[in-house]
């Protein structure tokens, strides 16, 4: 294992320096930030579509895994205050089912995901339209 670090720490010193002009930095900063947009948007739109019908936040968890989305993976009670927050935003209303809370989508949170699903298509028929040039 030490020998492993030694010849880490000396690969480390022949790695170039990088160096990077404002420009550059400020397109990699937009980038990341439009990627972080675009994975809050996905996340929001799985979370509305799953809770079309009454789930618990496990339930929900384990769903959200099956769609390869990970967010949650070593930090589960998150989820759980994501849930809380969609629910005071009037998107998601809950009640208590035999000691199990489950969340489901209500009429405002219908009208988000809708507007999520319109965002979606236009932007695959864009990415189709590139595509097929």
């Amino acid at each position: 294992m030490e020998e492993q670090l030694k010849k880490l720490k000396n690969s480390l010193h022949n790695v170039p320096d990088l160096t990077f002009s404002n420009d550059d930095k400020q397109i990699i900063k937009q980038r990341l930030e439009k990627k972080a947009v675009t994975s809050k948007r996905n996340l929001l739109l799985s979370l509305f579509q799953l809770l079309e019908r009454p789930r618990s936040g496990t339930e929900v968890l384990t769903l959200l895994r099956a769609r390869g989305i990970k967010n949650y993976e070593y930090n589960e009670g998150t989820l759980f205050i994501k849930l809380h927050e969609l629910e005071q935003e009037g998107y998601l209303q809950s009640g208590w089912i035999d000691d199990v809370k489950e969340y489901q989508i209500t009429k405002n949170g219908r009208k988000q995901l809708h507007a999520l699903e319109s965002k979606q298509v236009k932007e695959a028929t864009k990415l189709h339209e590139i595509w097929e040039r």
